[in-house]
Parts: C-alpha cells; structure tokens; sequence
C-alpha cells in the first residue's frame, strides 16, 4: 500500500502568503474608499465622467473585496486541512507505536 504525505509545514507557509496577499489587498480597498471623486468634483463640464470615474472605482473595490475574502477563505481552508492532516498523522503514529508495543 502506498504512502501519501503532506508537508504541514509548507502548507502552513502556503496559507500565509494567501493571508499576506490579502492584507495588502485591504490596503488597497481601504485607499481606495479613501477616495471621492465624482461629477461634482469633475466640474460642470465633466460631470458624466467624473460619476463614470466613481462608478468605476466602486466596481474596483467589489472586485479586490471578493478577491480579498476569497485569500482568507482559502488560507482557512489551507490551515484547517493541515491540522486534520497532523492531527490524523499523529493519532495513525499513535496506533503503530501502541501495536508495536512502544
């Protein structure tokens, strides 16, 4: 029978980077909202554009905030598969040392 095995620690490390990417993407969402802009700060003659300008930005900010959560969640999902898998491989040692008397 084979053996199937996975680095926790990599992982681990895996799951950080996801949590780092989404860190610097709430940077980014954050700036972002920071903005104001729109038809009224465009000017009378680019008042249009100036709301197409906000509008975009919005669409931008939905986009990164999905992007974001979605990181978190599977930097979750990463770390939690890594838990049950230690968790799994130490009750599986456990077993193996107890039939073998150790």
């Amino acid at each position: 029978m084979g053996e199937t095995s996975i680095n926790v620690a990599g992982v681990r490390g895996v799951a950080g980077e996801f949590d780092s990417v989404a860190e610097e993407l709430q940077k980014a969402i954050q700036q972002l909202r920071g903005l104001s802009f729109g038809g009224a700060s465009a000017g009378r003659w680019h008042t249009t554009k100036g709301d197409a300008v906000r509008d975009g930005l919005r669409e931008v900010v939905t986009h990164l905030e999905n992007w974001q959560r979605t990181n978190t969640a599977i930097a979750e999902q990463l770390r939690a598969t890594a838990q049950r898998y230690a968790d799994r491989d130490a009750k599986n040692k456990a077993r193996v040392a107890a039939v073998n008397g150790r």
